[in-house]
């Protein structure tokens, strides 16, 4: 995420602009220490995952997680089913290049039957491949079919929805936090 933030104005503002973020692992801690002279311990996620997960199921407040593949996303949110059943959960797996190329308006190349896979085909916001043994073929046939205004409004429809329900979770922890 550092790397994707460094290299991408748009996504270092997500970050910088997030309500939590936490310092996950070793090799920052020893870049601020050496660089700054802060001494910072590292402050895993999963650390903290417990008690954010009771203070959001008190509160009401909605859990979204992001990352990782199906599987895992799978068993988390049955782990917070089974421990936490008043929290309302989401689940991605979608990668920062997925809400890049939104963001930048590409289409693009992912796997079929994967969460990315299945906004790319619903959207129709580029292909969604099984294998690559006809992928030559599957380019050709979206470019001769490929309409650019309708591809941007609908990566505009989708951003703005994303927004929307991080605006909603944001408000939710701020208030939770101030009130």
């Amino acid at each position: 995420m550092l790397v994707e933030a460094h290299k991408d104005k748009e996504f270092a503002d997500i970050v910088n602009n997030s309500v939590i973020t936490t310092l996950d692992g070793l090799p920052l801690t020893w870049g601020l220490r050496l660089l700054y002279g802060i001494k910072q311990d590292r402050v895993a996620g999963m650390d903290m995952l417990p008690d954010l997960l009771s203070l959001a199921s008190k509160n009401q407040i909605p859990v979204f997680f992001y990352g990782g593949t199906e599987e895992v996303l799978t068993k988390t949110e049955a782990y917070i089913k089974q421990y936490n059943p008043d929290i309302n959960t989401h689940t991605s797996a979608l990668s920062n290049r997925f809400y890049c190329a939104l963001i930048h308006k590409k289409p693009m190349i992912v796997t079929i039957s994967s969460i990315q896979g299945d906004f790319v085909e619903k959207y129709n916001l580029g292909l969604a491949i099984e294998n690559c043994s006809n992928l030559a073929e599957d380019i050709q046939d979206f470019i001769q079919n490929f309409n650019h205004s309708e591809f941007k409004k609908k990566c505009d429809y989708l951003m703005s929805s994303f927004m929307e329900d991080y605006q909603y979770f944001k408000a939710r922890i701020i208030s939770f936090i101030f009130e």
